[in-house]
């Protein structure tokens, strides 16, 4: 049960810190003076004519909106993992169920039970993995081989994903009565 928690506390993270950013944005779009004019967000993203020539100086404006883009992006790639945590979650759940009450009183496999956390490990991965390659990606440096590196990933976590379902749907249909540990 403890993974249902962790792939639960995922889920509501990823929709608080979405919330938050889009009531920050309302926010911004109703306290501005013209919704037709750019905000310093918009200008520094996208330059203004008035500045082009200019020298820039450090913008904390311009730093908070290259922060803000990269959050969007995290949780973009975040909702994605989060709309396979509810269906996780019920198998979880229904392979413990299945165990313990089907079953009376027989607990889920050792590797069942493995495939429970190695689940959680890869979903909160797969959920932050834009900032772990943001971060390796602002240290080394934009190259091809990163690139390459980092769809292998995707490709390992999704796969190691959905070997661990498997398992878990193994081991409902295969389970046996034991006794209780």
């Amino acid at each position: 049960m403890q993974s249902v928690l962790c792939l639960v506390a995922l889920y509501y993270a990823v929709i608080l810190i979405t919330f938050i950013l889009d009531m920050k944005k309302e926010l911004a779009n109703i306290t501005s003076d013209k919704p037709e004019k750019k905000t310093e967000i918009e200008k520094s993203l996208v330059g203004d004519p008035v500045t082009a020539g200019k020298k820039k100086e450090k913008d904390p404006v311009g730093t908070a909106a290259k922060a803000e883009k990269q959050l969007r992006q995290i949780l973009a790639d975040a909702d994605a993992t989060c709309k396979l945590i509810p269906m996780v979650a019920i198998l979880i759940v229904f392979a413990r169920l299945r165990a313990k009450v089907d079953l009376e009183g027989t607990n889920p496999s050792d590797t069942c039970r493995k495939s429970f956390f190695a689940i959680v490990g890869i979903m909160y991965t797969q959920a932050f993995f834009a900032a772990i390659f943001g971060c390796i990606q602002s240290c080394m440096g934009e190259n091809g081989m990163l690139t390459k590196f980092k769809n292998l990933m995707k490709f390992l976590l999704t796969l190691s994903l959905y070997i661990c379902i498997v398992i878990i749907f193994q081991a409902i249909i295969s389970q046996v009565k034991t006794a209780a540990e």
